[in-house]
């Protein structure tokens, strides 16, 4: 039987893995979408692979969830305590967290789109929605 301690650890590694490979992939394909990218089927492939890999390795010791909708599952079909499913939360929570301060750390910043605070998505500007006319204006 393994401690509450190794569960919580395999949990907040799963979590790390997963988020790490699937968000990174997706970082990756756009920081390669001059050349192409990666695609679909390979942010697919990241996030599958991770979840497989982390799932064979870690399975076992807590039984895999690595999200926190799979535990809230486990704790309604009673499969876990409450207390149990906190400290997953806990572990799924700080480990998607260390997940995504790594790949900022790591990801270039040229990757990411740049933003602007005054600009306004296109479809919601004030001047598009002025353009348009009212349902009733049809009337």
């Amino acid at each position: 039987m393994y401690t509450t301690f190794q569960k919580f650890a395999a949990e907040f590694l799963g979590t790390f893995a997963l988020i790490f490979f699937g968000a990174g992939a997706v970082c990756a394909d756009r920081y390669l979408q001059s050349s192409g990218g990666i695609g679909l089927l390979g942010i697919a492939l990241a996030h599958g692979l991770a979840i497989a890999i982390m799932v064979s390795a870690l399975g076992h010791i807590s039984g895999g969830h690595f999200n926190p909708a799979v535990s809230i599952g486990f704790w309604v079909t009673k499969r876990i305590g409450t207390l149990e499913v906190f400290l997953y939360w806990a572990a799924q929570i700080l480990g998607g967290i260390a997940a995504a301060f790594l790949l900022k750390a790591v990801i270039p910043e040229s990757s990411s789109p740049p933003r602007s605070m005054n600009a306004a998505p296109s479809a919601l500007s004030p001047a598009s929605a002025s353009a348009s006319p009212s349902p009733s204006a049809s009337w």
